[in-house]
């Protein structure tokens, strides 16, 4: 059974941002591009005055493959969530089978960012992060639209975890981080928007 993400949060911890991979990531983009390919070429051979040894007809049901790349790109993208909370930062992905990981910040090494070709045309980009330990364990934050607000808010959770508090500083997202919280849902997106994200309920079946 799916559980609602303040299940996770300790007392006193808010939810300053939760967001999920934005279209535009590049796994999610090949997907889409293989699909459109298909559903072209398709619909190319459909048209085209040629003798086929099967009835036209069966081009239709064709269709039904690059229609299920993209429905199951698109499903799989809407069930990861990102949060980033005054404590640490959580990743949850799956629909039935859930997997939740989450490291606080002072267990954190390093952030570190990087960006694909396709991705800085679209100021999309992946955060890794590091954690402490023998496991090396890495909780890696894929897709974000404008990663550098992600990492900068992250980065003052870590210095604000190692050392005092500064009233009314504020993180990246305008917010301040002795209690304020934004949601970016979509990826950058509206909610009306194909990358569009719900709200908790989402978790749930």
């Amino acid at each position: 059974m799916s559980s609602s993400i303040e299940e996770l949060l300790a007392d006193g911890e808010e939810v300053q941002v939760r967001t999920s991979p934005s279209i535009m990531d590049s796994s999610f983009v090949k997907s889409y591009v293989v699909a459109s390919v298909l559903a072209i070429g398709i619909f190319v051979v459909s048209v085209l005055p040629i003798q086929l040894p099967f009835n036209s007809l069966y081009l239709n049901v064709l269709l039904v493959f690059p229609l299920g790349i993209v429905l199951k790109s698109e499903i799989e993208r809407r069930f990861i969530k990102y949060f980033v909370t005054s404590q640490k930062v959580i990743e949850r992905r799956g629909i039935l089978s859930q997997t939740t990981e989450s490291t606080m910040y002072e267990n954190i090494t390093d952030v570190k960012l990087s960006k694909d070709i396709n991705e800085r045309l679209f100021d999309v980009g992946d955060l890794k992060v590091n954690t402490a330990g023998h496991d090396g364990a890495t909780i890696r934050l894929r897709g974000l639209k404008d990663p550098e607000q992600y990492k900068r808010t992250i980065e003052n959770n870590i210095n604000r975890a190692e050392g005092s508090p500064q009233p009314g500083q504020q993180n990246s997202f305008g917010n301040n981080d002795m209690g304020g919280s934004q949601d970016d849902l979509g990826g950058g997106l509206d909610n009306s928007d194909l990358g569009g994200i719900g709200d908790d309920d989402d978790f749930g079946l």
